[in-house]
């Protein structure tokens, strides 16, 4: 996945990287990436926002990690056992 126009900055170590993605284009990503089934209808949404703030998504959920993947790391997410 190619975040060409879809992130800013990051060009050095005091330039925060922005990434912007819409839920809808975490679905096609998905999708593109053969992740057929994967996220529920609230799982992009989340993923979205979680890219756009920078933030790190604590979950039990195996579906975010399947983000991760089909975003090539944009989305930073952490799996936790319950």
């Amino acid at each position: 996945m190619s975040d060409e126009g879809r992130c800013v900055g990051g060009a050095g170590a005091d330039v925060p990287r922005l990434c912007v993605l819409s839920a809808r284009d975490i679905q096609q990503t998905l999708w593109d990436k053969g992740f057929l089934r994967v996220a529920a209808a609230f799982d992009c949404p989340i993923a979205a926002d979680a890219i756009a703030n920078d933030a790190v998504i604590l979950n039990s959920d195996r579906d975010f990690g399947y983000i991760e993947l089909a975003t090539e790391g944009l989305l930073r997410q952490e799996y936790v056992a319950v």
